[in-house]
């Protein structure tokens, strides 16, 4: 019996013994490198996909959640939030209501972007026939289509005075003065163009506080302050 040792291959032994190997090194390295490296590519490819997922979804659901906020809104009659730039409407809401003023200053400044919520301030001053139609043209900004805020209001009278020569600020034509900024946002807006970043304001003192209002009664600056706060 010969000795496997002296064993002489044959061609097609020796070429089948390659192929053998051959096909162990392909396996080994299908299975140890490529398949391995192959299935964290998938992994990280479906993290992301999945992250994408999640932030439409998250931006479907709060879209959603505005959608039902404003018909809400509508229903109940509560002004709205408009896109950027609602400028031009909201300067004609203006000129409507205060056309009926003796007369009347605006003072407006940049927008301010305060996330995606856009401020735009605006200082009024106005002169009115009397004290009633004064609160009756600032209860219509308050209640215009337009999300609206006021606030700094200032009231005097301009003549007439009472049994104590004081001036009567329910009675005769009164001045007034007062900060507002109307709301809009960025969601359905065309473009941002004309804002600046939202700086923050020195502190003042809000209400009446500003108002020379030193002349006037305890009730008639009761009656002012209810005014003002819509009471």
């Amino acid at each position: 019996m010969k000795s496997i040792l002296s064993y002489v291959l044959t061609c097609r032994e020796k070429i089948a013994i390659l192929v053998i190997v051959a096909l162990l090194l392909l396996g080994g390295w299908y299975g140890f490198i490529y398949r391995p490296i192959q299935e964290r590519i998938a992994a990280a490819d479906t993290t992301e996909l999945e992250s994408q997922m999640e932030l439409e979804q998250m931006r479907a659901a709060k879209i959603k959640t505005m959608k039902a906020e404003i018909a809400d809104n509508k229903a109940a009659g509560v002004p709205e939030v408009p896109s950027y730039n609602n400028f031009k409407k909201e300067l004609d809401e203006l000129n409507r209501i205060f056309g009926r003023a003796y007369d009347f200053n605006f003072q407006f400044s940049e927008p301010e972007e305060d996330g995606t919520t856009l401020r735009r301030n605006i200082a009024i001053s106005f002169t009115a026939d009397n004290y009633d139609n004064a609160v009756e043209m600032m209860s219509e900004i308050l209640n215009g289509p337009c999300r609206s805020l006021v606030h700094d209001v200032a009231v005097s009278s301009e003549s007439l005075t009472n049994a104590d020569h004081n001036p009567n600020i329910k009675s005769g034509r009164v001045s007034v003065s007062f900060a507002m900024t109307y709301i809009e946002t960025e969601y359905g807006a065309e473009n941002l163009n004309g804002i600046t970043e939202k700086q923050e304001p020195e502190k003042q003192q809000g209400g009446l506080a500003n108002a020379d209002l030193s002349s006037l009664s305890r009730s008639e600056l009761e009656t002012a302050a209810e005014a003002v706060l819509g009471e």
